[in-house]
């Protein structure tokens, strides 16, 4: 049954793209371990245990690694381009330029991004506030990293 595992990494990608959390790597890189192990005819319980083993391995023990990897080697964008998109750049925001927006959905910490409303346009948000911010919220952008905007409640 090679579908399924197919299907979950179909899933993995979408999950990814739209949380940008690096978590469902993980889990999709499993599951084609998964599809593999179905190719070769691997029972369905061995696919599991490896399927389940990997993706906890890549989430407590790479996944931490990586996103250190990120944040150190990032390297700050330093054209300002007509049309570049100011909220994308890893720099905190300027006071001048500070910015409210609407929280369209809850935003939470970096494990669990939201979206924000901002000039029009959704970004993905996450906040160091001690608590979710729930839908409604005016939200202050106080910098971004990797394309997702800091936020704190306004």
């Amino acid at each position: 049954m090679p579908e399924i595992w197919i299907v979950v990494v179909a899933l993995s990608v979408l999950v990814e793209v739209l949380t940008n959390a690096y978590a469902a790597l993980f889990v999709g890189l499993a599951a084609l371990v998964g599809f593999l192990g179905a190719l070769v005819g691997l029972s369905m319980l061995i696919q599991l245990i490896l399927v389940l083993g990997l993706a906890a391995a890549g989430l407590v023990l790479v996944r931490p690694m990586a996103l250190a990897d990120l944040s150190r080697n990032r390297v700050p964008s330093r054209s300002r381009r007509a049309g570049a998109d100011p909220y994308l750049d890893d720099a905190p925001a300027p006071r001048r330029d500070e910015r409210v927006g609407i929280v369209e959905t809850i935003v939470g910490d970096e494990n669990h991004p939201g979206r924000v409303l901002l000039d029009g346009r959704l970004y993905h948000a996450v906040t160091d506030y001690p608590r979710d911010l729930p839908d409604g919220t005016s939200v202050l952008v106080r910098g971004s990293r990797h394309g997702t905007l800091w936020v704190e409640p306004y």
